[in-house]
């Protein structure tokens, strides 16, 4: 416990305040328990009630005590006077330098300072990331508030259906609404598709990069690959997509001709696309290896594109049917669209398409902002990874992520743990990922001690006051001396145990200043929420 805790000594009346509750609790059950004793009383469901209440009341004001107990530390900390552009004017002061002003908010929004009371705002050249523990307030006070405002196209990753549920109903009055649901978890039907050879566009470059990106979503935590045969597999892979996509095949075809290393389709089609003779070389080059090579570059290509095969992923990034292709690169650069991708956390089967899908929107977005006014998008694209352990594998992401801001797409990372990041991006990615964030938040639940304790040291001291007091004989006069040592503000139990409600905002070059969350039940917007809820909630 920090000293700007500690040195307050015990919380004396909340201990005062639950002691009287307990008190009256227990004279109420035996005035009760008498009572019915003698007749004169019924032990009903409102008598228990009435007793339980008491209990009640008394947790209520403990956890509100809780509260007003951390928020002792506020005042030690970051002043919101010294965060002046992440004000509500001074993030729409930054809007109007970006030719944002008129969008109708200035920013996503964060939470109000517990000092000052103050709204705290992200701007629209910040990105972001969170950790706090489950339950701590990320998806109901940052990530569906500032899906419901968001002025442009909004790009949701989500293995939970109450994001949607929550969100579409308003945001399927600013644009048409997408949800990417190959593995049930929102019970939408496979009304359009969308394939990942979209984003090969008659490019070698462009497949490799796609298959770099299959192939990442799959690695296991500490996978060596081989030196040989796996270079070989995704070279493979690339060209054989490259085929696909330039004889205007499914995607599903890629892995057909890998099962079939003799069929000539592929490299008939290369043939025919003119100036594609290494391709072509590439793909006789494996037909032609011994056969114990042979076997181990197919079998390695064919593990990582086995998820071709699953038939609940086909009709999403298959056509047929008549159904709509979803135009990411109209979404990211011109609409107000809202694309939900989801994923079950439990099952990595989708990995390759839902991070596929997660990547071809932003990269769209960024490489289209070149183009535009100051090189930015004309509205920002929203990007909210909610939870992103398996929809977001995407290993660019931490080196790409401070430049995001700069053209108009703003990513929410909310992660549950440090440790929950290192998985995804691994321990260098992970740094680099809280490193390039504008703006961080960390939230309660934690229990990794390296993180919580950069954010205590982050937090810096304060002189505290001392009393010495000391005796020269033969005198019984004391002599006093009044000072001060520093001591830090706060320490990692202290982060650790922030209860919900509260947690630390962390700007570029300033020290954290301690927020309160707003969740949407208190916001403007709740009563439209709750009305899309009732719309929307999978029954």
């Amino acid at each position: 416990m920090s000293s700007t805790i500690r040195r307050r000594g015990p919380d004396l009346l909340a201990h005062s305040l639950i002691g009287a509750l307990a008190g009256l609790n227990l004279l109420a059950l035996v005035v009760a328990v008498a009572t019915c004793a003698r007749g004169q009383l019924a032990w009903t469901a409102a008598t228990a009630a009435a007793v339980v209440g008491l209990d009640v009341l008394a947790a209520l004001a403990l956890r509100g005590r809780e509260r007003r107990h951390v928020d002792a530390s506020a005042r030690y900390l970051q002043s919101p006077a010294h965060m002046t552009r992440n004000t509500t004017a001074g993030a729409q002061r930054v809007a109007e330098a970006m030719g944002y002003g008129d969008l109708g908010t200035p920013g996503f929004y964060l939470g109000r300072s517990v000092r000052g009371k103050r709204d705290l705002w992200g701007t629209w050249e910040d990105v972001y990331v969170e950790i706090s523990g489950t339950g701590m307030g990320k998806t109901t006070a940052r990530a569906i508030p500032n899906i419901v405002t968001a002025p442009g196209p909004v790009l949701v990753t989500s293995a939970n259906h109450h994001v949607v549920a929550a969100t579409r109903g308003i945001r399927e009055q600013r644009g048409k609404t997408w949800v990417f649901d190959p593995q049930d978890v929102s019970g939408e039907p496979n009304s359009w598709y969308w394939s990942p050879l979209s984003m090969v566009g008659g490019d070698l470059k462009d497949a490799m990069s796609l298959t770099g990106l299959f192939i990442s979503t799959q690695r296991k935590e500490h996978h060596r690959a081989d030196a040989y045969f796996e270079p070989a597999a995704q070279t493979l892979i690339a060209v054989l997509m490259l085929a696909a996509d330039g004889g205007d095949r499914p995607i599903t075809d890629v892995l057909k001709w890998l099962r079939r290393p003799d069929d000539e389709t592929p490299t008939d089609i290369l043939q025919g696309m003119g100036g594609r003779d290494l391709a072509v070389d590439a793909v006789r080059a494996v037909t032609m290896l011994p056969a114990e090579q042979r076997a181990g570059v197919l079998g390695v290509a064919r593990q990582y594109m086995a998820w071709l095969a699953v038939p609940e992923i086909i009709p999403w990034i298959t056509p047929g049917g008549g159904r709509e292709e979803f135009p990411f690169v109209k979404f990211a650069r011109e609409s107000t669209d809202t694309l939900y991708v989801m994923s079950r956390a439990d099952d990595k089967t989708a990995s390759p398409a839902v991070s596929a899908l997660t990547a071809a929107s932003v990269v769209a977005g960024q490489t289209g902002s070149v183009r535009m006014p100051g090189g930015r998008l004309r509205k920002p694209l929203l990007v909210v990874l909610d939870d992103p352990s398996n929809v977001a594998q995407i290993q660019f992401w931490p080196t790409r992520y401070s430049h995001f801001g700069s053209r108009g797409v703003i990513v929410m990372t909310l992660l549950q743990s440090w440790s929950q990041g290192v998985a995804v991006w691994g321990a260098n990615g992970m740094a680099k990922l809280w490193g390039a964030s504008s703006v961080r938040g960390v939230g309660g639940g934690g229990s990794e001690t390296g993180m919580l304790g950069d954010i205590a040291t982050m937090s810096g001291k304060f002189e505290a006051r001392t009393v010495g007091m000391s005796f020269t004989p033969p005198s019984v006069q004391p002599s006093v001396t009044l000072g001060s040592r520093a001591e830090g503000i706060l320490d990692p139990s202290d982060i650790a145990g922030l209860p919900r409600g509260r947690f630390l905002i962390q700007v570029s070059g300033r020290r954290p200043v301690l927020a309160e969350s707003v969740p949407w039940t208190d916001g403007p917007h709740a009563d439209a929420i709750r009305a899309s809820i009732a719309k929307y909630a999978r029954r």
